[in-house]
């Protein structure tokens, strides 16, 4: 049986309470920790009792040097000593508050030993820190009366009169015997301090005007000199226009006749230029042979863009939405601006007639566009939040989510471009803005921020956080020791391609929208300058070539994809292939088994014709094979999706 040592125990303690050494190793065993366990612990409860053995020590010294002060003829070294000893007590006071603090913080949970361990030794070393300081502040008030009372007999004794507040700085000074002398100087002193303080103040002041008088004085003088130059050129100015009076009034005859000769000529250059019509030409053949193939070439592109991103393996990434939708609005755009531009060339221009049509015309235009391009900064804005390590920001990228914020971007694009029907007009056959110098000027600033300045700003930041994204994640990558030397090199090889496609687009993107911002930077700036015919028809061709730029980007939006992935293009082919070799007969309908299960069955041979419940005919096994191998495809393309980015 275990010995009851709770008695024993009990005797110790009561024999350390009573003890003034206050050492708890004479009478608790003190434990021997192996190795480094609580060595932080102990070192600094030793070095708070050094410092509190230290502060003990002083406190003792400061007694005697108390009783010394008190003598009939004070040494001024014992008070010199005096205040000594006082700093450095002040200072292991502090030392020791900020460890005792330090221990304070530094305990844990309330249930393991070391925290027990931490709060026993804290109090110990609290309480008797506690009342040393408590005899050392209770020696100095004592020491403080003795020094008043001591004084106040003095002056008693002599038949002076000192208020209390001048006592107590007689005191505060380490006086503790009063003279006449010491009180007279204290006061001289006092007011010389004063004195040059006040002083000070008025050189300070008067330092202030003079320097304010000299700034005063500079500015006249300079002021005068201007007023002087000033003077000079006026008198200069008057002999050059007396000057210039009398030979404008030679030569204004000359330049009269000189201008009629321009006027002439400049007009019929004017009608040279109008009856080749060169400009108009080059604009014909180019909507005629450049906007057929933008047709052609846009209208093709989008379709495969929708057929290939409506598949199966597409629908649960949340940007692959996006695209889609962009396809899709990319396709209203270019039919109904290429279209009616293609019309004008055999038939009559609606759009220059009926207004109805010229209003609609330029708002579907103008509000598709804004669409796709907005579709695709929320496609960047989507990639990032799938690459995000924050959890609340990747549960942006979800279907649902896309499927929410392609209509919100559809209204909002639909109410800001309503300004378009109020704002445009016929007039001479032409379907423009006229007469409204503000609303030009809006719409101008409207296509070059909404379309170029916002757009290109997003996207590039957002390029800037995949890419930090994905450079964290593939410095996770290499940390992840239990991770597969193939998988880290195939999720590096997808995050090189959508960086890839992102930079593509955005380039692409810029580059074709660049052209048309400009010359919308150029008519806001140059909307109240007086134009003339000649500068206002190559303005106009200058806006058809930049809008004619701008249109390649939803002409070529498929190709891009195709061009910079590889995984556009095996979905691609493998889109075809299955078109090509997947053919569905309606009288021979199987379900055939995937997998080793096909390649192991064995089928009977057929007897007769093929009816629904008779015998299978026999399976091509060529065939069999290559749709197997077209499913396994599948299956590994599905870790390969163009717009899902795997966060570790």
């Amino acid at each position: 049986m275990v010995k009851d040592r709770f008695q024993e125990f009990q005797e110790s303690v009561n024999r350390y309470r009573d003890d003034e050494d206050s050492n708890i190793e004479r009478y608790f065993a003190v434990i021997d920790m192996e190795e480094d366990f609580l060595h932080d612990i102990f070192y600094r409860i030793n070095l708070i009792e050094s410092n509190v053995n230290d502060l003990a020590r002083l406190t003792q010294l400061i007694e005697p040097l108390h009783d010394a002060m008190l003598a009939p003829l004070p040494d001024i070294q014992i008070k010199h000593k005096l205040d000594e000893t006082i700093v450095r007590v002040r200072e292991k006071a502090s030392v020791v508050r900020k460890l005792l603090s330090e221990m304070n913080h530094h305990q844990e949970t309330k249930i393991n030993a070391r925290h027990r361990i931490i709060r026993a030794q804290t109090e110990v070393l609290s309480q008797r820190f506690y009342e040393i300081m408590n005899r050392h502040y209770q020696a100095v008030v004592i020491h403080h009366e003795r020094c008043k009372l001591r004084i106040i007999r003095q002056i008693q004794l002599v038949g002076k009169a000192l208020s209390d507040s001048e006592i107590d700085k007689l005191c505060d000074y380490g006086q503790t015997v009063w003279c006449l002398q010491s009180v007279a100087d204290l006061r001289e002193e006092h007011h010389k301090l004063n004195d040059i303080e006040n002083r000070h103040m008025h050189f300070v002041q008067l330092e202030k005007e003079i320097k304010e008088l000299k700034n005063l004085f500079d500015e006249l003088a300079h002021l005068v000199q201007e007023q002087g130059q000033s003077v000079t050129s006026i008198e200069q100015y008057m002999e050059n226009i007396k000057d210039y009076t009398e030979r404008v009034n030679q030569i204004l005859p000359l330049v009269i006749d000189e201008t009629r000769s321009v006027k002439k000529y400049i007009k019929m250059s004017l009608i040279a230029a109008f009856s080749n019509g060169t400009l108009a030409q080059i604009q014909q053949q180019l909507v005629h042979y450049g906007y057929s193939t933008y047709l052609a070439i846009g209208v093709t592109g989008c379709s495969l863009n929708i057929l290939l991103l409506t598949r199966r393996q597409f629908r649960t990434s949340s940007c692959c939405t996006y695209f889609k939708a962009m396809s899709v609005i990319s396709l209203i755009h270019l039919t109904v601006a290429l279209g009616l531009y293609l019309y004008t060339l055999h038939f009559d221009d609606p759009v220059g007639t009926n207004l109805i049509a010229c209003k609609l015309r330029f708002y579907i235009v103008q509000s598709t566009a804004m669409m796709y391009r907005w579709c695709l900064v929320i496609a960047c804005f989507d990639r990032f939040a799938l690459s995000s390590t924050n959890v609340r920001l990747r549960s942006f990228a979800q279907v649902k989510v896309a499927q929410r914020v392609l209509p919100i971007n559809i209204l909002v694009w639909l109410v800001l471009t309503v300004h378009i029907p109020i704002v445009y007009s016929i007039r001479s056959n032409i379907c423009s803005i006229f007469s409204n110098i503000s609303a030009s000027l809006y719409q101008s600033v409207f296509i070059a921020t909404a379309g170029f300045i916002i757009p290109v700003s997003v996207m590039t930041t957002c390029a800037l956080l995949i890419r930090r994204n994905l450079a964290i994640k593939r410095q996770r990558r290499q940390q992840n020791t239990s991770q597969g030397v193939e998988l880290q090199k195939l999720q590096s090889r997808r995050d090189q391609q959508v960086l890839i496609m992102l930079f593509v687009q955005m380039f692409f993107y810029g580059s074709t929208i660049i052209p048309l911002s400009a010359m919308s930077f150029y008519s806001a700036l140059t909307i109240y300058i007086t134009k003339n015919l000649d500068r206002i028809i190559r303005e106009r061709f200058l806006s058809f070539l930049a809008e004619m730029i701008n249109f390649l980007f939803p002409v070529c939006s498929f190709y891009l994809y195709t061009i910079s992935s590889q995984i556009f293009r095996t979905e691609l082919k493998l889109m075809f292939h299955s078109l090509l070799r997947c053919q569905w007969e309606n009288t021979n309908t199987r379900i055939a088994p995937s997998g080793n299960e096909l390649r192991n069955r064995t089928v009977p041979e057929p007897v007769g014709s093929i009816t629904l419940g008779a015998r299978a005919k026999k399976p091509d096994m060529k065939k069999v094979e290559s749709i197997t191998d077209i499913t396994q495809q599948r299956q590994q393309r599905q870790e390969h999706l163009v717009c899902r980015v795997d966060i570790q």
